[in-house]
């Protein structure tokens, strides 16, 4: 590599200057422990992690639609109104699903719904769960220390309850 030097060059002078300057800085938050190192997981790991949420999410809001639509049918049954464009996209989807438009199918079909919707609100909060001790066990395997510390301080706070819950140091300060 070519020498820099101020005179002849000084904006590659600069540009070495501020790479030392920035390894020598990035070299001293990792040593102290003030910044952490990158796992190997890309930018958008964070988001991988929630996309069983979006999934859950997306079906809830399926279903929900469903439910919707079926009862604006039955409304419109009931009373015997006029069909509309959107009603008519909307009963051919009911159609496919409910096999036949009576009140009693919407009903069932409605019933049904409410029950998937049921289903996937046990499912979310079984992966919740999941999740959050996933998360733990991470932070136990990453710093032990740290997490003893802080089930002691959660003790000390609160000797009345026989059965604390751990939360972890960011929840703490919130």
């Amino acid at each position: 590599m070519k020498q820099a030097s101020p005179g002849e060059n000084p904006f590659s002078y600069l540009w070495i200057a501020n790479c030392v300057l920035y390894s020598v800085l990035v070299a001293f938050l990792l040593n102290k422990g003030w910044k952490k190192q990158r796992s190997g997981t890309p930018a958008g790991g964070a988001s991988k992690q929630q996309e069983w949420k979006r999934v859950y999410e997306k079906r809830v809001v399926e279903a929900r639609k469903k439910i919707s639509i079926a009862q604006a049918e039955l409304e419109r049954i009931k009373e015997n109104r006029k069909i509309t464009k959107k009603g008519k996209r909307n009963r051919a989807v009911l159609e496919k699903e409910c096999k036949g438009l009576s009140a009693t199918k919407l009903v069932s079909f409605m019933e049904k719904q409410k029950a998937i919707l049921r289903k996937l609100k046990r499912g979310f909060s079984r992966s919740q769960k999941n999740e959050e001790a996933r998360i733990l066990n991470q932070q136990f395997q990453a710093d032990t220390s740290k997490v003893y510390a802080n089930m002691r301080e959660l003790l000390n706070k609160d000797k009345e309850d026989e059965r604390p819950r751990y939360t972890t140091s960011d929840q703490n300060i919130q």
